[in-house]
């Protein structure tokens, strides 16, 4: 608070010089106007040590003048004063009967209680006192709503994510499977519900664990989405906690949420002892249908590794895509790992899946027909002409016409045949693409493919109206071939994504897609359908 007094003179014409304060932001302390720069001030404030740019007609500052019983300093000199009385002229009589010139003294903070800024006339606005009970009396609305939790992520929430997430945390403890159709959005689901324990205070420490692939996915959903701050914990986070904390220091006590490749805990299973030591109290396992058991068997090596810690954990939510119809003997496999005691091994579940009678209270497996269907995709074919089509169609001619008389030169001739069909450049990889006739028809089809002149001839164009594109293929030549051409033909930039690349330089290709500066293009083989997250492309 200032002990200066604020009183209502008119607001500006300022100077430099000029003595301010801030009507919202007290604390700031006295300021003096150091710039005028058209309609922006430059002002200092000392005591909270800020340099601020202010709009000089918003009306958030005002004069400040010194009244009398407030401590000063003379600037001259450093030294403390206490004025006695503000006279006529801006004469000020000090403590010691001295007189000095206003300008020459500088207000200092001083605490005052309640009653004191009454007495001396310190009164916010009427209207500004009725916009903050406004304020908090909506925001105690907001938080006494069992809802209010997840009201705040930066997504656009529909009625089954938010049916799901609601029903999930009435429970005590939560243990949830999610193995919702693909694209209905079980990582928005599990993000709701752990940002409800979150708020809430049920929980402080939780593990999110997903293949290696996703783990930075994980990461940026959950902080553009949610706010939430999750740390990566790879090999250069376990390094830096040894460094700083010491070699046997549990990097569970360090970092309270954490996400963790599949892979990395599988490898180190001591991981999952120190999270269990560090009393995890939620974990989330995305890609759960890697976790495979058959009954009577202790199960697959990412199985046995996180089995313990799903077990002692209060909270855990396992998210798989694998439908129900497909796996039921998997789904029940995940249903024991959260309710083992309601479901042990021998339980007549199968039945009753089989019957098609409805499902444990604790599963989510939304399909598209229960919400009426998804907005429709339209399907915009192009019309290629046959003699346009004539090079792969050849192509495809020369591969069938291959002898196969064993078995494996026929997986070797459905394999060419699939090659065919995605590119001549796919085709030259393989040593078969030597036979006579079938290297000149294969680069034919690489100098005439008419997929690729429609793609050079649209994509300046998506390029142009900024838009993200998704291109899959089959093959990882026919990937590179178009990266090439559409450099060579447009000169574009487009980003890769295949299961070649690291999964650190993956992330760093969709990142970098993902900007609004960067590749309009991403060509993609078929492992970026795998729980990628590429709705934003057009």
């Amino acid at each position: 608070m200032s002990t200066a007094d604020k009183r209502g003179a008119p607001q500006g014409p300022w100077a430099p010089g000029d003595r301010v304060a801030h009507r919202f932001n007290p604390d700031l302390g006295p300021g003096r106007i150091t710039a005028v720069e058209g309609r922006y001030l430059r002002v200092h404030f000392p005591l909270a040590g800020e340099q601020l740019t202010i709009a000089a007609d918003t009306g958030s500052l005002e004069p400040l003048v010194l009244r009398a019983g407030c401590r000063a300093m003379l600037e001259s000199s450093g030294e403390e004063v206490q004025v006695a009385e503000v006279g006529p002229g801006s004469r000020c009589r000090l403590g010691d009967g001295r007189e000095v010139d206003e300008a020459e003294l500088w207000p200092l903070p001083h605490t005052a209680s309640l009653f004191d800024r009454l007495a001396a006339g310190e009164i916010d606005r009427l209207e500004d006192f009725a916009n903050r009970l406004d304020a908090l009396h909506l925001a105690s609305l907001r938080e006494g709503d069992r809802l209010a939790s997840f009201l705040g992520g930066r997504i656009q929430l529909f009625p089954h994510q938010l049916y799901v997430a609601e029903r999930a945390t009435r429970a005590d403890p939560v243990r949830w499977l999610l193995a919702d159709e693909v694209g209905l959005g079980k990582t928005v689901e599990a993000c709701l519900i752990q940002s409800h324990l979150l708020r809430t205070g049920r929980v402080e420490r939780v593990l999110v664990v997903a293949p290696a692939t996703l783990t930075v996915q994980w990461l940026g959903e959950l902080w553009r989405k949610y706010h939430e701050v999750y740390v990566l914990l790879d090999d250069k986070r376990l390094n830096d906690v040894a460094r700083d904390y010491g070699e046997y220091f549990n990097p569970f006590d360090v970092h309270r949420r954490v996400v963790a490749s599949l892979e990395m805990l599988v490898e180190r299973p001591r991981l999952v002892e120190q999270a269990q030591a560090a009393g995890v109290e939620m974990v989330i396992v995305d890609e759960a249908h890697h976790l495979r058991r058959r009954e009577g068997h202790p199960g697959n090596p990412a199985y046995r590794t996180l089995a313990p810690l799903i077990r002692q954990v209060p909270h855990a939510l396992l998210l798989t895509a694998t439908p129900l119809e497909d796996d039921a003997e998997g789904f029940l496999r995940l249903l024991q790992l959260l309710h083992p005691e309601r479901f042990p091994d021998g339980s007549p579940l199968l039945e009753v899946l089989d019957s098609g009678a409805p499902l444990p209270a604790c599963t989510s497996v939304t399909r598209r027909q229960d919400l009426g269907g998804l907005p429709p995709r339209r399907p915009l074919p192009v019309d290629i002409d046959e003699q346009a089509w004539a090079p792969i169609a050849h192509l495809e001619q020369q591969v069938a016409a291959l002898p196969a008389d064993t078995p494996p030169a026929r997986a070797r001739k459905a394999d060419l045949l699939r090659r065919a069909l995605s590119s001549g450049a796919a085709v030259l990889a393989l040593p078969d693409s030597r036979r006579p006739g079938l290297e000149a028809a294969a680069r034919r089809a690489v100098e005439s493919d008419p997929r690729l002149d429609f793609l050079a001839q649209a994509a300046p164009e998506w390029e142009r109206r900024r838009e993200k594109t998704l291109i899959f293929v089959s093959c990882r030549e026919t990937l590179e071939m178009l990266r090439a051409e559409l450099s060579r033909r447009c000169q574009l930039a487009t980003a890769v994504f295949h299961e070649d690349l690291s999964p650190a330089r993956r992330d760093i290709e969709v990142a970098g897609f993902r900007t609004r500066s960067g590749p309009s293009l991403l060509v993609s083989t078929e492992c970026g359908g795998e729980g990628r997250n590429f709705e934003f492309c057009h």
